[in-house]
């Protein structure tokens, strides 16, 4: 029986986290951890040339399980996380919500989406851009609250997620930043398993997220 030969597939960097911690960046490094760990072991098979290449894979194929049940233990966990990040997404972008029962803020609320809707184009445009300079903030939201799909509603929505970004920018940048490492840690617990199930002895080129 041919020894092992291992050519490094299981030594596969995803490159760092856009987050210096959090749950994200802890999700992939197990992930990572688990998948070197699989790595160490094929080579020092390969380089101890005890074991034939099927006993190699075989003495392998524990470390390659633990890699994918680590990766789906960590995608539980990243999940409740990224249901968190939209939670906070859409309480920061989510213009302020009248209170219950308060039928003067509705009825503002109509009776300006109902003088949008009756702007000429020239009039649209140039309200459109006063609220884009950061003026008439009240019309802005009660067209970004109208429960109607439409121009009026889009247009809302478009020019508060504006201004919060102006006023809130460094929130913004942070929600952002853990977006980025959500996308990260996706790629991992996706990639990482895969290489990990491939052959000691592939010479397939490493994935990458």
């Amino acid at each position: 029986m041919a020894d092992l030969e291992y050519h490094g597939n299981y030594e596969w960097h995803p490159g760092d986290c856009p987050e210096s911690d959090g749950t994200f960046k802890t999700a992939g490094a197990a992930v990572v951890a688990a998948l070197h760990d699989l790595h160490a072991n094929a080579e020092r098979l390969a380089r101890e040339k005890f074991a034939s290449a099927e006993g190699a894979a075989r003495m392998l194929q524990p470390f390659q399980e633990k890699v994918v049940a680590e990766a789906s233990r960590q995608r539980r966990l990243v999940s409740i996380a990224a249901a968190e990040l939209k939670r906070a997404e859409d309480d920061l972008f989510s213009p302020p919500a009248l209170e219950p029962g308060d039928a003067v803020g509705a009825s503002d609320d109509m009776q300006r989406r109902i003088w949008y809707d009756s702007l000429s184009v020239n009039q649209r445009d140039a309200f459109e851009i006063e609220a884009r300079e950061g003026k008439h903030p009240d019309i802005v939201r009660s067209l970004a609250r109208s429960p109607v799909p439409g121009r009026g509603r889009a247009f809302g929505v478009a020019a508060h997620h504006a201004e919060v970004e102006t006023k809130k920018a460094g929130r913004v940048r942070a929600l952002e930043t853990r977006r980025r490492a959500l996308a990260w840690a996706e790629g991992v617990l996706s990639v990482a398993p895969r290489v990990a199930q491939s052959a000691p002895s592939s010479e397939r080129p490493v994935e990458s997220p």
